[in-house]
């Protein structure tokens, strides 16, 4: 944007980080933790989307990015659009707006997601069990779990403070009972706005260009991919090849100058630990005679 416009201005807060802390004070304002507080084993169930953000690291790496940018890719599988954008604007601002709209496409599509994965995996029968009325949560316990909540985020993972921190002080002005005014804004007309900032500013930053130099950059790594997995088969037929001459222990070149191949073995190690194509090429040169390993 161009400096001291209303836009540079705004993007401030997607730059520096402080529209998610906003919109999770917003969020913790809204959110009832009773249920979870009479049974806390519904925390399992939060822990389940860290198999989302680690297999979409694990398969991002794969796909050759670096390990900021797998990482800033990782959290969409927490489905959590402001953290995505959080997360991304330290690790990879490049992929911002790619990332925030992938984030928030695929939250959008939940609704559309679930419901055939919940029949798939569940009869009509499990469907219609009624589930018994959870215990009632005292004042004390509500008021008592953000406070709490927030101390150990202080020893345990300090770096989720500003999103975590803020999310509890939301849900302390709820259960406090005598900020009523202010967790009604923060969870309304405050959540609102910032949202809406959020959204204007990186979607009016976010480029085509970044967006196909990013699209670009995984068609090449997906054909290097591919390229690396062709040169691991032919490396593999090459090295059962050499296999097979040394295990005939007096095979010689056929150039008839009588060497043997019982070093071969080394070479088959060798051979299969490394996919490039140059080697690759080596090793044809080398299975042709044109060079010949001594005794």
């Amino acid at each position: 944007y161009e400096e001291g416009s209303v836009l540079n201005i705004l993007y401030g807060g997607v730059s520096a980080g402080w529209y998610p802390p906003l919109i999770f004070l917003g969020i913790g304002a809204m959110t009832d933790f009773s249920a979870l507080l009479a049974n806390p084993k519904m925390m399992l169930i939060g822990a389940a989307a860290q198999f989302g953000i680690f297999g979409a690291y694990m398969v991002a790496l794969a796909l050759g990015f670096a390990p900021d940018q797998a990482g800033a890719i990782a959290i969409i599988g927490g489905a959590d659009g402001p953290t995505a954008i959080f997360l991304s604007s330290k690790l990879a601002p490049n992929m911002m707006g790619a990332i925030a709209v992938s984030a928030y496409s695929y939250m959008a599509l939940v609704p559309l997601i679930q419901p055939p994965i919940m029949r798939l995996l569940t009869t009509k029968k499990e469907r219609l069990i009624r589930m018994k009325p959870a215990r009632t949560v005292s004042q004390t316990e509500k008021i008592i779990f953000p406070i709490f909540g927030l101390i150990l985020t202080c020893f345990f993972v300090p770096s989720a403070i500003p999103l975590l921190g803020m999310l509890f002080f939301g849900n302390l002005l709820r259960e406090s009972g005598v900020t009523t005014r202010l967790a009604k804004t923060a969870s309304n007309a405050l959540t609102d706005i910032v949202t809406s900032l959020l959204g204007l500013t990186v979607g009016a930053s976010t480029q085509a260009s970044s967006v196909e130099e990013l699209s670009a950059s995984i068609s090449e790594i997906t054909a290097q991919t591919s390229k690396n997995a062709d040169n691991a088969s032919e490396a593999n037929n090459l090295t059962n090849i050499v296999k097979n001459e040394a295990a005939q222990g007096s095979a010689t070149c056929p150039k008839g100058n009588g060497y043997l191949y019982t070093r071969a073995h080394l070479s088959c190690k060798f051979l299969r630990d490394s996919v490039l194509e140059g080697t690759v090429k080596f090793f044809q040169s080398y299975i042709n005679n044109d060079i010949c390993v001594a005794h």
